[in-house]
């Protein structure tokens, strides 16, 4: 008889990197609005760091 070897791949998604991404957008997006600008450009900043 032979042996059947089984490899489990676990899939690793990176939430933090994600959010600053899509932080970063919103700030292209509505960066001409002066707090609303500022505030997500600094946690996309934040966000993207930690990573």
């Amino acid at each position: 008889m032979s042996e059947q070897v089984i490899q489990i791949v676990e899939k690793k998604s990176n939430g933090m990197a994600t959010a600053g991404f899509v932080l970063a957008l919103i700030t292209v997006l509505f960066g001409w609005i002066p707090f609303v600008g500022w505030v997500t450009w600094l946690l996309g900043l934040i966000f993207s760091a930690l990573d």
